[in-house]
């Protein structure tokens, strides 16, 4: 008798149970990466920081003074 679970592998091979959960596995992360790409998730790219408002940041916060501010300023634009 044929049992929906067992993919035509038979009770000798049972192994239908693991391409049946692979098979719901790539299906939900396809179902996850779609979401990201729809709501905007995708672009990570968008979200990172140039090197200059890093830069702006630290000085901002004090982390360095204004000479070394001014010399990696004009690294990053030259």
């Amino acid at each position: 008798m044929h049992r929906l679970w067992d993919f035509g592998f038979g009770p000798v091979h049972g192994f239908g149970w693991v391409f049946m959960a692979f098979f719901w596995i790539a299906v939900i992360v396809f179902l996850i990466y779609l979401l990201r790409m729809v709501l905007g998730g995708g672009d990570t790219k968008a979200k990172r920081k140039s090197a200059l408002d890093i830069l702006n940041e630290r000085y901002a916060k004090g982390e360095i003074d204004k000479q070394t501010y001014e010399q990696r300023k004009h690294d990053i634009l030259n």
